[in-house]
């Protein structure tokens, strides 16, 4: 139908039925006949059923094409019709939840009662209670929810998300939380609360500008979204935000975003000295944007109370200012706003109940003991030898760029043979390339590129490859001094070949000693493979860079050559969603 071509009686637009409009279902909330200059035009106010944004409209009817009025028909005819259209299904869905609130709410209740543990598809503890009647007696949400590993976070928060929607508190919600975990946090609040989220990130975006244009922002898009801190903190995707977010200007009486919630919140801590960090940075900006916030983290105090407090600052600014020392009138204020339990609190009220403690007993087990052969420790000496040689050559400098490039040269390598002897050669192995380049690099080249490699990203392979670039750069800057440092270098490759990580070569072979590994494999010959590989048994290994996991895995498979490749799992930064679920 082309547009201002006359519309046949049933596309009449009547108040209360449903309608399509521009490709989306939408309830017609009110007709205005007679519009403009004698015209016999009507313009209808929308208000649309589906989750994107905008969420109203008028129109004016005969202008718009293909717009048709669906007439209520009573219950579907099953056999001559096709079944519910998806989008359909989700407005008769949203309508259900939206009065579910009525089935528990009598006249005789001066409140209205709890609704969302009994409309959640999840067990609630009595413990993750606390957190949700927090919330509901505060005015503007500010919780800080530092439970222990394993106490259902995650649940809490979605109680207080689920409770707040259905008493019409909030709309707009934002989950930031590490990449990895965004698929997870995307199917509990499904699988659990009901609740739909749209996870945002390049590809999704990509696809949306291809549906719905170029010039589409997805954060405008989208009511409830998840996200990833690390994407968000990139300078034009937070730029898109902070431009989706302008409300109507000072005389705006709300906040464009209703609920934050941030999950493993320490990442973003602010720093205790110097420099905040991208992620501390990014979460100041947004913070201010957001009526409530929710902050979950295991770990929430990293022995700084001038992060803590910034922390602390950035969840209430009313309440905290971010400061070396905490009064004792702040510490009842940290009472208001954190919630931290221990397993350790829970089997103690349980056991004070009469009841079965809900939690089974941490036990730590003694440090492993690294027993270092005379190769090894033949490349730890000459290590130290060169280190003591390019610190008193190179970072005597007063030139703080210098410093800074030189200490950088210290950390990595250092950093590396501490993660173990294959690390070591291949970061090795990049600034001996830098070394032996045609080109010279300046201190300022290498500040940049440490600073590009420090910088925090969930993609372990992006900062791989950051840290081998920096480094192969900081090789570059110190062939200015190779003669003054030739012979700790000649010790250095001695020591490497001596443990058959022969200099140069790329890939490198494994090393002929590796106390570090050796201990591992002898926790997994004792603990686990004697025990014939129970199901219920786990050993996680954590390393910090992926060289080192790669390595480890290769060496693990090497050595039980019969157990099948997936009774050993590789889990990193960056891996497709498919292969983590899998």
């Amino acid at each position: 139908m082309n547009a201002g071509s006359k519309k046949s009686a049933t596309d009449l637009p009547r108040t209360g039925l449903l309608a399509q409009v521009r490709n989306r279902l939408a309830i017609i909330a009110d007709v205005r006949e007679d519009i403009g200059d004698g015209a016999n035009e009507q313009l209808v106010d929308l208000s649309y059923v589906d989750q994107y944004l905008p969420t109203t409209d008028s129109v004016v009817w005969s202008l718009e094409p293909a717009a048709t009025v669906i007439p209520p028909e009573g219950l579907p005819k099953v056999l001559e019709s096709k079944p519910m259209l998806p989008l359909e299904f989700e407005a008769l869905k949203r309508s259900v939840r939206w009065n579910a609130l009525n089935c528990f709410w009598t006249e005789a209740m001066a409140e209205p009662p709890i609704v969302a543990p009994f409309l959640g598809g999840v067990q609630v503890e009595d413990y993750q209670l606390v957190p949700l009647a927090r919330a509901l007696a505060m005015p503007r949400v500010s919780l800080a929810l530092f439970d222990d590993v394993g106490l259902g976070k995650t649940v809490e928060a979605g109680l207080v998300i689920g409770e707040l929607i259905r008493r019409r508190r909030i709309r707009r919600i934002l989950v930031l939380c590490p990449a990895w975990l965004r698929k997870q946090w995307q199917e509990e609040l499904e699988s659990k609360f009901g609740l739909d989220f749209t996870l945002i990130d390049r590809d999704s975006t990509g696809q949306l500008r291809r549906q719905l244009g170029m010039e589409t922002n997805p954060w405008t898009t989208h009511p409830r979204v998840i996200a990833s801190y690390h994407y968000l903190k990139q300078e034009d995707v937070l730029s898109e935000f902070l431009l989706a977010s302008q409300s109507g200007g000072p005389n705006a009486t709300t906040l464009p975003w209703d609920l934050l919630i941030v999950d493993e919140v320490h990442n973003c801590m602010p720093a205790a000295h110097g420099r905040d960090s991208d992620l501390a940075q990014m979460l100041g900006r947004i913070g201010k944007l957001f009526e409530h916030k929710v902050f979950l983290s295991a770990t929430p105090h990293n022995g700084f109370t001038q992060s803590f407090t910034g922390l602390l600052s950035q969840l209430d600014p009313v309440r905290f200012t971010r400061k070396d020392s905490i009064t004792a009138a702040e510490r009842r204020r940290v009472g208001e706003v954190v919630i931290r339990r221990l397993k350790k609190d829970i089997n103690k009220q349980d056991e004070e109940a009469g009841k079965q403690a809900r939690f089974v007993e941490r036990v730590l087990k003694p440090a492993l003991v690294l027993d270092f052969k005379d190769e090894e420790l033949a490349l730890i000496k000459a290590f130290e030898a060169f280190r003591t040689d390019f610190k008193r050559i190179v970072g005597g400098s007063h030139d703080a760029s210098t410093r800074i490039a030189g200490n950088f040269v210290i950390e990595v390598l250092s950093k590396r043979l501490l993660s173990c002897p294959y690390s070591f050669g291949v970061s090795w192995n990049r600034f001996r390339q830098g070394l032996e380049a045609d080109d010279e690099a300046s201190s300022h080249a290498v500040q940049l590129a440490a600073n590009d490699a420090r910088a925090e990203t969930d993609r372990d392979d992006e900062s791989e490859l950051k840290l081998e670039s920096a480094t192969r750069l900081a090789g570059a800057w110190t062939k200015r001094d190779r003669d003054r440092l030739r012979p700790s270098i000649a010790k250095l490759e001695s020591a490497l070949s001596g443990l058959g990580l022969v200099p140069g070569q790329d890939p490198l072979s494994n090393p002929r000693q590796d106390a570090r590994l050796e201990a591992l494999l002898g926790l997994i010959r004792q603990d686990i493979a004697a025990q014939a590989w129970q199901n219920d048994e786990r050993l996680i290994v954590f390393t910090e860079y992926r060289t080192t996991l790669d390595y480890i895995l290769k060496r693990i498979r090497a050595e039980f050559p019969k157990e099948p490749e997936g009774r050993f799992l590789q889990l990193y930064g960056g891996m497709p969603d498919s292969q983590r679920e899998a």
